[in-house]
């Protein structure tokens, strides 16, 4: 068991520590350029139906020097309008 006095203390250097960790952490990600963003809509109708074919349209958009990927899951144009990808949540 700890000695009563020594636990204060660890405590304080643990928060003085974390504190130190956090200013530093925001400081170099000030120095960092802005990341641009560069996106690709992949409609419902083209993305792929298995792994493999996911796999390799990541690779051609990252290539492609695409970051972002935004992905269909919404059908307008049919009468049962509807997400595509059904899921158990509500």
């Amino acid at each position: 068991m700890l000695n009563p006095d020594i636990r204060p203390m660890r405590i304080l250097f643990f928060c003085m520590f974390l504190s130190l960790s956090l200013f530093a952490t925001e400081t170099f990600a000030r120095l960092l350029p802005d990341p641009e963003t560069r996106g690709v809509w992949v409609p419902a109708g083209y993305s792929p139906s298995d792994s493999a074919g996911i796999g390799s349209l990541m690779r051609n958009l990252s290539a492609a020097n695409f970051n972002t990927v935004y992905v269909g899951v919404w059908d307008g144009h049919s009468r049962q309008a509807g997400t595509i990808y059904p899921s158990k949540m509500v």
